[in-house]
């Protein structure tokens, strides 16, 4: 079954019968879409940008967590597409929302730098914390989220600046419920 869906893969990727219209996830096992998925991945690594987006636009619309990620990255580093902030953090909050780990950093970061939304450290923290107690992260990337939150927390707290952060930190820490924000 495999063969037969790289063989039909491969020969539209070819032939150009891969479109924007193309329902590729439409009426598929967990297995078929996994193998599309690691066609769309072997594409986006030859750099074959417009052909990966192709596959992966429709896995990520049905709810694929990576394809997902991999989109907000294509917009991020304008990989086959445009750049385009606004999409990138669609897709990597669509992602997140879905316990991609990664994301789920990158969501938090783009909180706090403003990239692509308004600044938000709510928000900010609320995922770095989710990042930090995600099952599914590497260790890495839970160390990265938990000492970036743990960090954020004791500088604004610890530091007794009158600036505009300290305040709006303040008025957070106030409504601060991480377990009912999840």
């Amino acid at each position: 079954m495999k063969e037969l869906i790289y063989s039909i893969i491969a020969s539209c990727m070819f032939l150009g019968c891969v479109t924007n219209e193309a329902k590729i996830a439409d009426n598929k096992s967990p297995e078929e879409i996994e193998v599309i998925f690691k066609i769309a991945i072997k594409t986006y690594n030859r750099q074959e940008y417009k052909k990966a987006f192709l596959l992966l636009e429709p896995l990520a619309k049905e709810g694929h967590k990576d394809a997902a990620f991999i989109l907000a990255r294509m917009y991020n580093f304008a990989e086959g597409l445009e750049q385009n902030d606004d999409k990138s953090f669609d897709w990597y909050l669509f992602a997140a929302e879905r316990n991609h780990a990664q994301s789920q950093a990158i969501v938090a970061n783009r909180f706090y730098t403003g990239t692509g939304i308004n600044k938000n450290y709510y928000k900010f923290m609320k995922w770095k914390y989710i990042c930090s107690n995600n099952k599914t992260a590497t260790q890495k990337i839970k160390d990265k989220c938990s000492s970036d939150f743990q960090l954020y927390f004791t500088f604004r707290i610890d530091n007794k600046q009158a600036n505009e952060k300290n305040l709006e930190i303040e008025k957070i820490f106030k409504k601060w419920k991480p377990l009912s924000s999840l």
